[in-house]
């Protein structure tokens, strides 16, 4: 009797997802803390007799075509014998495959949709606001008062899990189930006076994240950009009944950050709604809250300034390069006002791949942890731009305020440099390497991370094995946690750099490039000299 290892007890559910089941009856712990079915435990006189029938007969026959091929590959005679042969073997098999057959209990796919969305975006130390989970119902039962909700729930489960399963059935099922939510809020947004915004909003910020889960084409982005902006119509028109109390907060600082990232990587100023509401609920907002909202409020006025940039003649602007230096010096004063209860822990580790330099961050919550990532990530985007500016004034050769130019792009250098490697040691947090004992499971970490790392990998200045390290990791998220954005990021780092009229910063040069190519398997990240020799200037050699 062949050994195939000690079978599991657990629920069918933990048995998916892999993690320590308790086994309590009728329900397990971790079935309860999701507020999801148990699908129940197996049968333990199953687990003790196993049907080996067909794994015996897939196995003989494999044998026997390897015998016959063997066969062919000598001689082309006696085609009987083979024949004979291969039927006594098979009339063997079916002479020793047991009548008994075992039943087994196994989850449908529909049954782990929702238990592993509220597991995905669930985040136990989450400051309201700042994930998605605190402003979804707590239960499915309470989404299915709203069928578009429920839908859009389901839609993204399934994207999720299909991505992570690398199922293409189970991806046609989630675009179907996609394409039904988006029919239902539609046809809610015919009457937006007698619609629940709240739900609304909900239902269409999780559409946006389905495609960012889905992303396959600059379509995809297009779509995530409009339900954004269906957001923010429905918040213009109903803000008053939305967000009126904490459960409104919450999803307003929700959809702000994700509108921040919107027009920060599409260069278009905050739409106008977002800065009025803004100021509104800050009397609602607690010391947390009003914390990320300062800072919220420092990346409007740049992704404003940013905006007006398309327009303007880096070199012919110094009130615009004035004001951005303003902005930096601001970001700067707010990370270093921060209390003692948002300061974070750094700790090294031994040489893994994992850890970039073998070092890490701990948060003293998931929440805390994004914001200081916003804040990175934006100030990187900002030191782009004023790192490209100053290298302009500088290839123009010998000129006055020569001597400063040089100082302050090296002040930019080092501060993109430094930024950089906190974003990369905080990649472990998210991911969830630093807890133990560690289990890999695909979790949101991966969603909240990947922009942070994708303008590591953009800043021309960083040193070229941590831009590699910051593809690889935006890879691994791709693959590994579901998230195909992450992927075509990763793939349009690796594409030949374009620049199109109109575009002056890295951040614009890959995103929001016109020229999307189909061949992403480039063996090599660009390096810093080529992506500079296809500007209209030289520039200086950096030393890195």
């Amino acid at each position: 009797m062949v050994y195939t290892g000690q079978p599991s007890k657990a629920c069918g559910l933990c048995r998916f997802r892999k993690i320590k089941c308790d086994e309590k009856r009728p329900e397990c712990t971790q079935c309860i803390r999701l507020k999801a079915k148990c699908p129940g435990y197996r049968d333990p006189l199953d687990l003790k007799f196993k049907d080996q029938g067909k794994v015996i007969e897939q196995r003989m026959n494999r044998r026997q075509q390897l015998e016959a091929s063997s066969s062919a590959s000598i001689s082309f005679a006696a085609p009987e014998a083979s024949s004979t042969v291969l039927s006594n073997s098979s009339r063997r098999v079916d002479r020793q495959a047991p009548s008994l057959t075992v039943q087994r209990v196994s989850p449908s796919i529909e049954a782990l949709v929702t238990p592993f969305f509220f597991s995905y975006f669930f985040a136990d130390d989450a400051v309201n606001g700042r994930l998605l989970i605190p402003c979804l119902p707590r239960t499915m039962r309470e989404a299915e008062k709203d069928d578009a909700l429920s839908l859009a729930i389901s839609c993204v489960g399934h994207a999720v899990l299909s991505n992570v399963r690398s199922s293409p059935q189970e991806i046609m099922a989630s675009r179907q189930t996609y394409a039904n939510a988006v029919r239902l809020t539609s046809a809610a947004l015919q009457e937006p006076a007698s619609c629940n915004a709240y739900n609304m909003i909900m239902t269409i910020i999780l559409l946006a994240m389905f495609e960012v889960i889905t992303c396959q084409d600059p379509q995809s982005m297009q779509a995530w950009h409009s339900h954004l902006e269906g957001a923010v119509a429905l918040l213009n028109l109903q803000g008053s009944s939305l967000v009126k109390d904490r459960s409104g907060v919450n999803l307003f600082m929700q959809l702000r950050s994700q509108i921040l990232v919107r027009c920060a990587q599409g260069s278009t100023p905050i739409p106008t709604p977002i800065a009025k509401w803004a100021r509104r609920l800050k009397k609602l907002m607690g010391p947390d809250e009003l914390i990320y909202t300062q800072l919220s409020d420092h990346m409007d006025r740049f992704v404003n300034v940013r905006a007006s940039l398309l327009n303007l003649d880096y070199l012919n602007s110094p009130s615009t390069v004035s004001a951005l230096l303003s902005i930096d010096q601001d970001l700067d004063r707010w990370a270093a006002s921060l209390p003692g209860s948002w300061q974070y822990e750094t700790h090294t580790t031994a040489p893994n791949e994992d850890f970039f330099d073998a070092t890490y961050h701990k948060y003293p919550s998931y929440s805390i942890a994004l914001a200081w990532n916003d804040y990175r990530a934006i100030r990187l985007v900002l030191c782009d731009t004023l790192f490209l500016h100053f290298n302009s004034r500088i290839a123009m050769g010998k000129h006055i305020g020569f001597p400063e130019l040089l100082a302050q792009r090296d002040r930019v250098i080092e501060t993109t440099r430094r930024i950089s490697r906190d974003i990369c040691y905080s990649v472990p947090y998210f991911l969830g390497r630093t807890s133990h004992p560690y289990t890999a499971k695909p979790t949101v970490g991966g969603v909240q991370i990947m922009w942070g790392l994708f303008v590591t990998a953009c800043q021309l200045c960083n040193p070229d094995h941590q831009r590699m390290w910051a593809l690889k990791k935006l890879e691994s998220i791709g693959y590994l946690m579901g998230v195909a954005q992450a992927v075509q990021l990763h793939c349009t780092m690796q594409k030949k750099v374009l620049l199109t009229p109109g575009e002056k910063t890295t951040w614009d040069r890959t995103i929001m490039s016109k020229h999307w190519y189909e061949d992403c398997r480039v063996p090599m990240l660009m390096k810093a000299e080529e992506v500079l020799a296809a500007t209209s200037f030289s520039l200086p050699v950096l030393h890195t």
